[in-house]
């Protein structure tokens, strides 16, 4: 049955208020920066000082996101999340108040705050999936957060439309404020109680990891993709029967994806996470150059439910293999990494767009789409190979899920660096580590949090690391050649044996 995956996903604890406090708090995702466009060109009637403002406010959105990453990492999601969906909703109040009252720098310059202050839910939500679900269901969870994000795609345009329809072009904005606090909120709130605390602020940066290195080539060709299509169906819509029809070939492009996404989900896959989001990505292209056939907008209009099918799985599977390449210590800042290079590739490929349809018209736009999308795929499964085949590249492998069979038998690692090569054993059994006290178990699980994460996740205990053999071990009991206090005092007095 489709969807029965995602079903037992929401059944755990927690995981369906988290889930849905996300989709409510990403809402702004979907309708603010056009919403921003609406209100300015109303005001001042230029749709110069329209583009720019908005275009600051996507400019800001990009170099935070892997700041606030970072900061989530660092600091915890429950205390920066709330701070930054405050700062967020007074950048767009301001801006709503203050247009018209104040000049085109101003208005970019509160985009631009707004921008700076948006939260990265989606990032923190994808950092968190490995805590709330066992790693046999992370691929699973990660794509159902995908496919949920396609209904705010399609929900959140209807909504912009009926707020605009009051004759207000400021309540979007003040909506997308008051939904950005809520949902922030009530996420923040429903976060499962923190574990050790991580040494993030010593972690380096997750694009040392040759892994996330090769995601970010597949994930900016998808992006410029995303950007030529974007306004090559503008340009197609215009020529063939109206702009608006544009955004019903996009609610359509959602629909696909929705129901991509759904028949994800009903069965378990095998093989690894990398090569489906390849094999993803691939679809995607070879769907975007079949685009190129279309005569009209009804053909078009059916050629973009096959090409809507792969884009959740797609998505889904991208964020499980960054979740695979990165330390569990630095997997928010990564999310924002991917997110960031995948916003600037969209805008990149909007401008290409522009010279490409200017030139050669949507059709060479949609190929040259479907090139850009076969090209990251066959990047990101060559380099893929090259890295199993190099020497390092099973050691560089091991991320904050590398090695999941072993975690779910009790094993930390895969033998590289950052593994324990210990089983699973329990703080309070009496083994060779019994005898240190609950303040040097607290520190010692604390350092070793950010060389081996999965001990933090799975509460394996702390080991030297990186050693290749077990930790020794001392039984209990006086240490050999060493006499006891009694047999010093009392030279005729047998050994104490046990």
């Amino acid at each position: 049955m489709p969807g029965t995956r995602y079903l037992r996903i929401l059944r755990r604890p927690g995981t369906a208020r988290l889930f849905l406090s996300t989709l409510i708090a990403r809402i702004p995702d979907s309708i603010a920066a056009t919403a921003i466009v609406v209100l300015v060109r109303s005001v001042t009637g230029s749709y110069s000082a329209a583009g720019v403002t908005a275009g600051t406010f996507g400019i800001g959105t990009a170099i935070a996101a892997p700041l606030t990453g970072r900061t989530l990492d660092r600091l915890g999601q429950r205390r920066v999340l709330p701070v930054l969906a405050a700062g967020f909703a007074g950048a767009l109040v301001a801006l709503a108040l203050a247009c018209g009252h104040l000049a085109a720098d101003a208005l970019g310059a509160l985009a631009l705050a707004a921008g700076l202050f948006r939260p990265p839910v989606e990032a923190a939500l994808r950092a968190m999936w490995p805590r709330l679900v066992p790693s046999a269901q992370i691929d699973a969870a990660y794509v159902l957060d995908s496919t949920g994000q396609e209904l705010i795609w399609i929900g959140g345009p209807l909504l912009l439309g009926l707020l605009l329809a009051t004759g207000r072009p400021q309540l979007p904005l003040m909506a997308c404020a008051v939904v950005s606090v809520a949902g922030t909120i009530l996420y923040s709130t429903g976060l499962p109680a923190p574990g050790h605390r991580n040494a993030a602020s010593a972690a380096p940066s997750p694009l040392r990891r040759r892994g996330l290195r090769i995601l970010l080539i597949p994930a900016a060709c998808y992006g410029v993709a995303a950007g030529i299509l974007n306004l090559a169906l503008v340009a197609f819509a215009s020529a063939h029967g109206g702009v608006a029809w544009a955004g019903v070939l996009v609610a359509i492009w959602g629909l696909g994806s929705l129901a991509g996404g759904l028949l994800y989900g009903s069965r378990d896959w095998g093989g690894p996470v990398e090569r489906r989001a390849m094999g993803c990505l691939a679809l995607f292209g070879a769907a975007l150059m079949l685009l190129a056939a279309a005569h009209g907008l009804t053909v078009l209009a059916l050629l973009m439910i096959p090409l809507g099918m792969p884009l959740s799985p797609w998505l889904g599977s991208l964020s499980a293999s960054v979740q695979r390449a990165v330390p569990a210590a630095s997997s928010t800042e990564a999310f924002a990494w991917t997110f960031a290079v995948i916003t600037v590739a969209m805008a990149a490929g909007s401008a290409i767009s522009g010279v490409i349809i200017q030139g050669a018209g949507p059709e060479t736009a949609f190929l040259a789409a479907g090139g850009l999308g076969l090209t990251g795929a066959a990047s990101g499964a060559l380099r893929e190979a090259f890295t199993k085949g190099s020497p390092g590249g099973a050691q560089e492998k091991g991320g904050s899920d590398a090695g999941g069979e072993q975690i779910e038998q009790g094993l930390c690692g895969g033998g590289g660096r950052g593994s324990c090569h210990r089983p699973f054993v329990p703080y309070s059994q009496p083994n060779g580590r019994w005898f240190r006290s609950a303040a040097s178990v607290r520190r010692s699980a604390a350092s070793a949090a950010a060389a081996c994460p999965s001990r933090r996740l799975y509460g394996c205990q702390p080991a030297p690391c990186g050693t290749g053999r077990p930790p020794r071990s001392r039984p209990r009991g006086p240490r050999p050649g060493r006499r006891s206090r009694a047999a010093a005092r009392y030279p005729g007095m047998p050994p104490r044996t046990r």
